[in-house]
C-alpha cells in the first residue's frame, strides 16, 4: 500500500504528540493537568436551644425571699436538639424594677450536666463556675462563654443555675420567666451552697412560667 507523503507526515506528527503526552518529563499536556482539590470542611452552624425562646415575652420573674433565701440558685435543665451536642455559650434574662429586683448585681452561674434531677453536689463532676461582675441596674441579657465547652451525650441535660444574689438589703437578682413551664425543667436549690435540695418549680410549687435561660452550641462531640 502506498501512502501519500503528506499523510505520512501527519502520522509522524500525531505520533510525536502522543509520545510527548505520555511522557510527563517532556512537559506534555498530561504533566500540567491540575488534580482535583477537596472542598474545605464547613464549620457547623451554632444552634441555640431552650425551654422557651430568647424572644419570648416575660410574664413573671423568680427571686429569693430575703433574707433567708439570698444566694439560692434558680436552675434550668435544657435538652439539646440532638446527641452528642457540644455547648459553649449560655445566656439568660434578668429583670429590674424599683422595688425588689436589681438587674446589675454581681452573682455566680453554675453550668453542669445531669441525667434527671440536678445533683445535690454538682461540683463532684465536671462543672463550670462563672462569676458575673456587677453591671447597670437595668433589664439585661447576660451572655456567657464557657471556660471549656461541655459535650452532652445521650440522655444528658445541661443545667444552668443562676445565683439569686442580694444587695444585703431588700433587692436581689430576678430571673425572667415566660409562659410554658413543665415538670423537670426548672428548679430551686433551697440552699446557697452544696448540698442543694432541688425542688421542681412546676411540680412542687405550681410555678407555671419557664425561666428564660438558653444555651448555644453545635451538634457533635
Amino acid at each position: 500500500m502506498r501512502l501519500s507523503t503528506s499523510f505520512v507526515a501527519t502520522l509522524a506528527s500525531l505520533a510525536a504528540v502522543t509520545a510527548c503526552s505520555d511522557d510527563p518529563s517532556s512537559g506534555g499536556v498530561d504533566a500540567h493537568i491540575d488534580q482535583p482539590v477537596a472542598d474545605a470542611p464547613v464549620a457547623p452552624t451554632p444552634v441555640e436551644f431552650g425551654n422557651v425562646a430568647r424572644t419570648c415575652t416575660p410574664d413573671n420573674a423568680v427571686s429569693p425571699v430575703l433574707p433567708g433565701e439570698a444566694g439560692h440558685y434558680a436552675a434550668t435543665s435544657l435538652t439539646p436538639p440532638s446527641y452528642p451536642f457540644t455547648v459553649d455559650k449560655v445566656s439568660y434574662s434578668l429583670q429590674m424594677n424599683g422595688s425588689n429586683c436589681h438587674g446589675g448585681l454581681a452573682h455566680r452561674v453554675l453550668v453542669f450536666t445531669a441525667s434527671g434531677e440536678p445533683a445535690a453536689a454538682p461540683s463532684a463532676g465536671a462543672m463550670a463556675s462563672i462569676d458575673v461582675p456587677a453591671g447597670a441596674d437595668a433589664d439585661r441579657w447576660v451572655d456567657l462563654t464557657l471556660p471549656n465547652p461541655i459535650t452532652l451525650t445521650s440522655g444528658q441535660t445541661l443545667v444552668v443555675a443562676v445565683q439569686m444574689a442580694s444587695d444585703g438589703a431588700d433587692r436581689s437578682v430576678c430571673l425572667s420567666a415566660c409562659p410554658g413551664s413543665a415538670a423537670g425543667h426548672d428548679w430551686w436549690s433551697n440552699a446557697a451552697a452544696e448540698p442543694y435540695a432541688w425542688a421542681d418549680m412546676f411540680a412542687d410549687f405550681g410555678f407555671t412560667s419557664a425561666y428564660v435561660i438558653v444555651a448555644e452550641g453545635t451538634p457533635g462531640a
